[in-house]
């Protein structure tokens, strides 16, 4: 009796009434919380609408924005049937923030890069750049469908034992069987049925027998 666990004992009224205080702190956290989210969206809402009716503006440069809140800037944009293009500058936590272009005004690859970095778009410097960029875009995005082309099983070949041309041989020397496990009669040695595999068998358990008797 005494190894018993003891009773949960009844919250007194003071504690009761601190964690219902506790509840509807947290509950009113959450409202505040949801109340400032729509706020914000709603300003931003608006904000894109008044940029996109105004014919003297090609962007749009918000203010400072945490990482959660660009999340939520781009939902707000998602809800316009404009498809608006969208790009972050800055270092985060301390001054990354949004700018927003028309579909008519968007700038180049080249002059988003001079902007990330802080410089002035010069374009006779900068196609260079461009060419550049377009160059690394168009690399990276043919290994990538090249990539995709290639069955599963050829690139852990390719990867393991070095090259396509590797995997592909390794591949068609490689032979596959639904029956695995399973010889065919033409490859057995032993032609033996079962019944009279079994057959042997008891036999040779009978003569062991009989050995041992005549031993003893």
């Amino acid at each position: 009796m005494k190894n018993m666990t003891k009773p949960p004992q009844l919250l007194s009224e003071k504690e009761r009434l601190q964690r219902r205080k506790q509840i509807a702190d947290l509950r009113k956290q959450k409202e505040e919380l949801q109340h400032r989210i729509l706020a914000f969206q709603d300003t931003l809402y608006f904000r894109v609408k008044e940029f996109l009716h105004d014919e003297k503006q090609d962007s749009l440069k918000l203010d400072h924005m945490s990482k959660p809140q660009r999340a939520l800037a781009y939902s707000v944009l998602e809800k316009f049937n404009i498809k608006l293009v969208c790009q972050s500058f800055g270092k985060e936590e301390v001054d990354r923030h949004m700018v927003i272009f028309k579909p008519n005004s968007v700038p180049c690859d080249a002059e988003i890069f001079a902007m990330k970095r802080g410089d002035v778009y010069n374009p006779e410097t900068d196609n260079v750049a461009q060419d550049v960029v377009e160059e690394a875009v168009n690399a990276v995005t043919s290994r990538k469908s090249s990539k995709k082309e290639i069955p599963e099983y050829l690139q852990k070949y390719e990867k393991h034992f070095g090259g396509l041309e590797v995997a592909k041989d390794a591949a068609r020397s490689t032979k596959t069987t639904r029956t695995y496990g399973f010889v065919s009669s033409d490859l057995k040695s032993d032609k033996r049925t079962i019944e009279e595999t079994l057959a042997d068998i008891q036999a040779r358990k009978k003569q062991k027998v009989c050995q041992t008797d005549g031993s003893t």
